[in-house]
């Protein structure tokens, strides 16, 4: 479901009129659906968009370089490990998320699906997104053996019109590589309307807007459009990590580069590597009239390209590799903000094309024999130049490390999947190298198993000797041992409520992981929640200390239920004390049937006896107020996952319960509760 953003007076003052006396033509249903479509596009900032085209670029530029640059090769080990530390306290507490842009096609690497579903030719045969979410899966690993506790990582996808079908069922297929499904969001890519030359939207067809991909600079207004940044305030994410499904090295939420972000309170922070050579042709990091850009490489100077600084280096050196850090606040203003939004609308690209479009007057579809139409394309770095320059920062990794690209098809000269896999390959090497092994076989180390290199030690000694040829180094056949089982729990009659999580494993099996000595044991992301009530101390356990997360991914159904403990915590022994004491009979009474008045959001379906839930519903906690007068009046908000798998118009029940509900307490620290809803005037339905 989309924000309507626009209104009929929207229209008539951008000078829309001929669309509105078009729709005064059509039958009810057409009327519903063109007006829908309508509603849904930001008129405003469209035409902000065109007028900016008329206007002709500054061609004055005064070029510099940035100066807030953390170099990772050249920095003190002790200065890197203060940063990293921080920047796993900011994700154990839930504060980083991912948005992932994948809406391309494998196209021109001679594949016809989403790109994120292509195989690059590893030894495991995982595919992008397999690759992504195991490393998220060992970031929280190796958090939650560091801190103690970690909440799950929010994944967020961004997908196209084209492919979001078959991305959605590929990760419901794959059971989403071992993520919890509710960590895991698919947005849609928004479309712009194609303009005509004289700034009139176009329709292809009778019912239709005739429209065009905006570009990967469109995750933000996606974000915003649909509800998702609200979505991200109300969760208390501070930082989106933004990148490519195309970089098979990438480092999802880097510790290092959140806690440098962190600590010189940047908006906006960049990841680079050093260029090859003066003439390689990337996007360059640099300061045009002192606002933060990437510059391309066609737009610069030869003089530019090869001046030097003191130290002999390539004074402009920063190639670009897709990806960005930036705050949720930062991504909320430039789309809500009427001053900062028309600033972005003047970095928008346009491109001048020939489109089919549908005659309003003729009733017909025209094929054109000249260029008619305009298309506005925005990149996600054309947001640079909205950040200060002293809140903008830049961060150096090594290529070999973080960078392997696969844009090109296989064959050609570089960014190929053979290039991709071979760097991925090293690199793995690299890391053996590190511990003082060596492998004479091609050797691939699985994503699960390490985040970045850590934790091997234990793992490597296991596979000395194997002759395997390609060898890969994992520990799926420990893991399936040594992990809690709580994929699959029992129901209460199964399993003695009594009995701790950590008591649930025999003597025998905790000898066998003491002895094997896995520095980086599998753990799934539902234990987390687990671990981190067990681990708290009880003084500071109040009514209202629930995860806010949803109710772990279950293979069986899940009993809606409402009572004081919320369903993710029927087997914790310390919240589940009242349990422990009640009979059989007194806990079935407390199975009370939900009121109807206990689902404030529209839309959707209450429930009126006990009944059991599909595992794929996405559960709210239970929230309780304590400006409420019954401390045991509850809240329960399920909100059915629909084909987007988008978290069903949250915005209405902010809204409503922004003053009695406060979020559960997290750590000791209140996470507020930021609501931020824009009322729009609906489009009426114009009669003939």
């Amino acid at each position: 479901m989309r924000k309507k953003v626009s209104s009929i007076q929207d229209y008539q003052e951008c000078k829309q009129q001929h669309l509105l006396n078009y729709l005064s033509t059509l039958e009810e249903k057409e009327q519903e659906k063109l007006i829908e479509k309508l509603e849904s596009i930001n008129i405003r900032n469209l035409i902000d968009v065109y007028s900016h085209y008329k206007v002709e670029p500054n061609s004055n530029r005064q070029l510099n370089p940035i100066q807030n640059v953390l170099r990772v090769a050249s920095t003190p080990k002790e200065t890197l490990s203060q940063y990293q530390k921080l920047g796993e306290k900011l994700i154990s507490e839930g504060k980083v998320c991912v948005a992932m842009m994948a809406g391309g096609q494998g196209t021109r690497l001679g594949f016809n699906k989403a790109k994120g579903m292509y195989d690059i030719g590893l030894p495991s045969h995982k595919t992008l997104f397999q690759i992504f979410c195991e490393r998220i899966l060992s970031l929280q690993n190796m958090i939650q053996q560091k801190i103690g506790q970690c909440l799950p990582i929010q994944f967020f996808v961004m997908t196209s019109d084209v492919n979001h079908e078959e991305t959605t069922q590929f990760f419901i297929e794959n059971n989403y590589f071992n993520l919890q499904s509710d960590q895991i969001t698919f947005f849609q890519q928004d479309s712009l309307p194609i303009l005509s030359i004289d700034g009139q939207i176009m329709l292809s067809d009778s019912t239709s807007i005739l429209e065009g991909p905006d570009g990967n600079g469109g995750i933000f207004s996606s974000l915003y459009n649909q509800g998702y940044l609200d979505y991200m305030k109300y969760l208390g994410i501070k930082y989106i990590h933004i990148c490519p499904v195309d970089n098979v090295l990438c480092k999802l939420c880097d510790p290092i580069w959140i806690g440098y972000v962190e600590a010189k309170n940047l908006t906006i922070c960049s990841k680079f590597v050093k260029k090859a050579h003066a003439e390689e042709k990337v996007g360059i990091h640099a300061l045009i009239n002192d606002k933060p850009c990437v510059i391309e490489y066609s737009e610069m100077t030869q003089e530019d390209l090869h001046k030097k600084n003191i130290q002999g280096d390539l004074l402009y050196d920063a190639g670009g590799i897709a990806q960005m850090i930036c705050t949720v606040e930062f991504a909320h203003k430039i789309i809500e903000d009427p001053q900062t939004s028309n600033q972005l609308a003047a970095n928008y690209h346009v491109a001048q094309k020939k489109y089919d479009y549908y005659d309003l007057i003729q009733r017909q579809v025209f094929k054109p024999q000249q260029i008619n139409a305009l298309k506005f394309e925005l990149f996600f770095f054309d947001c640079f130049p909205l950040c200060p320059k002293e809140q903008f920062g830049l961060i150096e990794v090594k290529r070999e490390d973080e960078f392997g690209p696969v844009k090109n098809a296989p064959g050609e000269k570089s960014d190929t999947p053979e290039t991709a896999k071979r760097l991925y390959l090293d690199r793995d090497q690299k890391w053996i190298q590190n511990y003082g092994f060596l492998f004479p076989q091609q050797v691939e180390i699985s994503a699960k198993i390490t985040y970045f290199g850590e934790g091997l030690e234990n793992i490597l000694l296991k596979y000395l000797g194997n002759k395997q040829n390609p060898l890969i180094i994992t520990n799926d056949i420990q893991s399936l041992q040594k992990s809690p089982q709580l994929v699959n729990q029992p129901s209460p009659k199964q399993q003695s409520l009594q009995q701790p999580l950590q008591q649930q494993q025999s003597k025998q099996t905790q000898k066998q992981q003491q002895k094997s000595g896995i520095a980086n044991q599998q753990i799934y992301p539902q234990v987390v929640y687990s671990s981190l009530i067990n681990s708290t101390h009880p003084s500071i356990l109040q009514p209202n200390y629930y995860p806010y997360q949803s109710t772990p991914q279950n293979s069986k159904n899940i009993l809606v239920q409402e009572n004081p403990i919320h369903q993710s915590q029927v087997f914790n022994p310390r919240l589940s004390i009242q349990h422990q004491t009640m009979s059989q009979q007194q806990q079935q009474q407390q199975l009370k049937q939900i009121k109807t008045n206990a689902f404030p959001t529209q839309a959707i379906s209450t429930v009126n006896t006990p009944k059991l839930i599909n595992p794929q519903t996405r559960y709210q906690p239970i929230m309780y107020s304590q400006n409420l007068l019954n401390s045991k009046q509850s809240i329960v908000q399920p909100v059915q996952i629909n084909q987007s798998l988008s978290p069903q118009r949250v915005t209405s029940y902010f809204k409503s319960r922004a003053i009695t509900v406060q979020r559960p307490t997290m750590f000791t620290q209140q996470r507020p509760l930021i609501v931020s809803a824009q009322q729009y005037v609906p489009i009426t339905t114009i009669k003939k």
